[in-house]
């Protein structure tokens, strides 16, 4: 069954008429296949299919009839010229006017397409039609968004009852373009891909509510990028395949139609998405444009909000970006669930993807974790945190744990005392680069399950304050050990001074107060006792640690509290200058003239003396 029956029987009856002395209009959104629906009665000998698009006057008309009819020109050449056209005739000494069309021989049924892309009034552009059929006696059929010209045109109703005898209201016949469509894909695979999975794109389709079939064709013919980056292997998995078939179809028509943009897709993943959930949790926001977007699709059981079937990474280079490396592609779908090397799958990753695997694979991987756990063999935060909240999955209703989400996290919270007591919970601090994705709401490619949950939100703030603490008492016994570095690492002094690393266990401390641990006097006649191009290269470690802080924007009290320790310092060293020879006396001076006139420029204008 077509989707628009209506519409065979009335143009089969209205184009055996002779002079039926009134147009019809198919009538329906831009897209949504209007060109398609009467793609069979174009190919009539006695039928001449003009698009107006482009059109400023009525000569435009004229001319695009004539471009269509000549055969001395290239059709394929001429397709599109719209408002060019005339320029074309012009060019070639055609002196064309409107009683030049009784020579010509028009066929006996006109169909114009664009109404709606034209910039002729409603009384010039139907009123010029309206020609072809009180005085040619012409069918003429019409297509256009009549909603549009409805709202370009305040006079459009008074004008359209003169020309237009039947409106024809249609819906896109996905089902009927979706083969046509088909035929366009070069790639057999990929091809194949599509049949198989038809039934699925065209429920995304309808749930979309779009009825804008060129959306589907854009994603169609795209589609080859995403599935040449599959192996054999994994096209072989055909629930997986279809599942990634349909999230991307919904994704790319959403993006296509304007309803979601880039930032709404970055919101998908990172920190957009980490930002969200803590404040979805709190309750402080109304939903998103890519929340209301996904829940469309919830029918489909397809959640386009989540990145674990079509990873963002993937998703915005191929559907905002246009491209995606094929090699990326495919290291990103085998992260998710139904692309991942069970055979050598992490457990925690078995435990994560829980509900796509057998029971003997998630019991091996339970037990494994279980045997870590206990050993406190398990101390990378991230990896800590998706066991969690896969332990908070397995306890809800129904869930194969037992034991219920309370105690989950009171298990959790003393692991991570037990590794912090021992030393061997991985130190964190704000802004450090330490184990900073532990404020993300993803690791390793999967988002953390029950991540909005308020257990999860307990875990992981345990978990940052044990952590935090630990960078702190590690703050203070690097600090301890510094001045004895110099001038023998050098380097490592610098680093500790002026980066911050992300890693879990890295050198930089750019974010914690480490010169407050010092002793100001100290380490200033440390400094000032090295040969000078180690004196010069540690005052100016000072220097970028103040700029790079600034940068960094760490919490004020730190910048505060190394102020006034950095004021002694330099006090000490004027000290030192005063007792010093000449030069040496300029060298040193120089050095807090530079360091104060730039930390002048970094203060905010309202602290400035």
């Amino acid at each position: 069954m077509t989707a628009n029956p209506h519409l065979k029987a009335y143009l089969e009856n209205y184009l055996a008429l002779p002079n039926p002395g009134f147009a019809i209009m198919i009538n329906a959104p831009w897209g949504a296949g209007k060109s398609h629906a009467i793609k069979p009665y174009k190919a009539s000998k006695d039928v001449l299919y003009v698009s107006l698009f482009g059109a400023k006057k009525t000569e435009d008309i004229d001319r695009a009839i004539l471009l269509e009819r000549l055969p001395l020109l290239d059709n394929a050449w001429t397709k599109g010229l719209g408002s060019v056209a005339g320029t074309a005739l012009e060019y070639m000494k055609f002196d064309l006017k409107p009683e030049s069309f009784a020579q010509i021989g028009l066929p006996s049924t006109l169909i114009f397409d664009d109404l709606e892309r034209t910039s002729l009034t409603i009384p010039e552009l139907f009123g010029h039609l309206n020609g072809f059929v009180e005085h040619q006696g012409k069918r003429v059929i019409v297509l256009a968004n009549e909603e549009e010209l409805q709202g370009k045109h305040p006079d459009y109703a008074k004008y359209k009852e003169k020309l237009v005898g039947r409106t024809l209201r249609i819906n896109a016949d996905v089902a009927a373009a979706f083969p046509a469509f088909l035929e366009e894909i070069t790639d057999p695979a990929s091809k194949a891909a599509l049949t198989t999975n038809q039934v699925r794109i065209l429920e995304v389709f309808t749930l979309s509510t779009f009825e804008n079939l060129r959306l589907l064709r854009h994603a169609m013919l795209e589609f080859t990028q995403l599935y040449a980056g599959l192996d054999e292997g994994m096209r072989a998995k055909g629930a997986s395949v279809s599942d990634l078939i349909a999230t991307y179809f919904a994704v790319h028509m959403e993006y296509g139609k304007g309803k979601l943009s880039l930032q709404d897709l970055t919101e998908r993943a990172g920190w957009a998405r980490a930002m969200r959930s803590v404040s979805n949790a709190k309750g402080e926001v109304s939903k998103s444009v890519m929340e209301l977007a996904a829940e469309k699709y919830e029918p489909a059981q397809l959640d386009i909000y989540e990145g674990d079937v079509l990873p963002n990474d993937v998703c915005i280079d191929l559907i905002a970006n246009g491209h995606a490396d094929q090699a990326l592609i495919r290291t990103a779908l085998k992260n998710t669930s139904g692309f991942a090397d069970q055979k050598n799958e992490e457990a925690w990753r078995t435990l994560y993807w829980w509900r796509h695997r057998d029971e003997e694979q998630f019991n091996a991987a339970l037990h494994l974790v279980q045997t870590d756990l206990a050993n406190l063999t398990v101390t990378n935060p991230h990896i800590l945190m998706h066991i969690f909240g896969s332990f908070l999955g397995l306890a809800k209703d129904d869930g194969p744990l037992s034991k219920d989400a309370a105690k989950v996290m009171l298990d959790a919270k003393a692991y991570i005392d037990r590794l912090q007591a021992n030393g061997t919970l991985p130190p964190w601090g704000k802004g450090s680069g330490r184990g900073e994705l532990i404020d993300s709401d993803a690791y390793d490619g999967l988002g953390y399950s029950n991540r909005d949950e308020p257990e999860f939100h307990d875990i992981l703030d345990h978990l940052k304050s044990a952590a935090s603490t630990a960078f702190k008492k590690q703050t203070e016994t690097v600090a301890s050990q510094l001045l004895a570095r110099i001038p023998d690492e050098l380097n490592y002094v610098i680093e500790v001074l002026t980066c911050r690393t992300d890693g879990l266990r890295g050198s930089g401390y750019l974010t914690a107060p480490i010169l407050t641990h010092l002793d100001a006097p100290n380490c200033a006649k440390v400094f000032v006792d090295q040969k000078t191009d180690v004196t010069y290269a540690l005052f100016k470690a000072l220097d970028q640690r103040a700029s790079n802080q600034t940068g960094r924007f760490p919490d004020q009290d730190i910048r505060d509290l190394e102020r006034d320790w950095l004021s002694v310092f330099w006090a000490e060293i004027e000290k030192f200058a005063d007792k010093a020879s000449a030069f040496r006396k300029a060298q040193l001076k120089t050095y807090v003239r530079d360091y104060k006139a730039n930390e002048a420029k970094r203060l905010p204008p309202s602290r400035r003396s």
